[in-house]
């Protein structure tokens, strides 16, 4: 990774972070400490999807197309405990704990409510996402663009602005998927796919 792209990706975690906070005072460590964190493919990268639904069972998690609200609650549960002094991430585990409804991306926003959240797993998991959609990593992209359809209020702002960057990174991938997002994230993007698309 050359210099520019460290500062962007440093820049853009500082600005996500910042966005998801609230405008809080950030502690650049935190924001540097996450970015470290190596996200991993598994070691056969060319698993089928049944293989890669049998390894997500082997560890306990339910995969998106077939889980219910309370099932999505049991991966993020699950990953409180997993994933508070992990140093590396499973991108087939994150792909579980990215919401795919709009009641999921209520259950995975409360997680930034001071009172009642862990606004650490929030903003780590936030960046983790955004920094594998833009690198393109396993099913990131078309699960992060799929935000679109639910995401509202400050989080709508930030992720408008981060799907820019990521469409800008990824155009032929992004254009790709295009045609297999949600018909309301479809709707929301329909401007990024003309722009960059066509």
């Amino acid at each position: 990774m050359n210099i520019v792209m460290k500062f962007n990706t440093l820049f853009l975690a500082f600005f996500v972070i910042f966005t998801a906070t609230n405008c809080e005072k950030i502690n650049k460590n935190k924001v540097k400490e996450i970015l470290s964190i190596p996200i991993i493919k598994p070691a056969n990268t060319h698993l089928n999807s049944l293989e890669k639904e049998n390894r997500l069972l082997k560890i306990d998690l339910y995969i998106q197309e077939k889980r219910t609200l309370e099932e999505y609650k049991f991966n993020f549960d699950k990953a409180k405990v997993f994933y508070k002094d992990l140093s590396v991430y499973d991108i087939d585990v994150l792909e579980t704990l990215i919401p795919q409804n709009a009641p999921e991306f209520i259950h995975f926003y409360s997680l930034s409510y001071p009172e009642t959240g862990d606004i650490q797993l929030y903003n780590k998991l936030n960046l983790l996402f955004f920094d594998a959609a833009l690198n393109d990593m396993g099913e990131l992209l078309k699960l992060f663009s799929n935000l679109a359809e639910f995401v509202d209020g400050e989080y709508a702002e930030s992720f408008f602005d981060e799907i820019d960057l990521i469409i800008e990174r990824n155009t032929t991938d992004f254009c790709e998927i295009f045609k297999d997002l949600s018909r309301r994230s479809k709707l929301r993007l329909i401007e990024k796919d003309i722009f960059y698309c066509e």
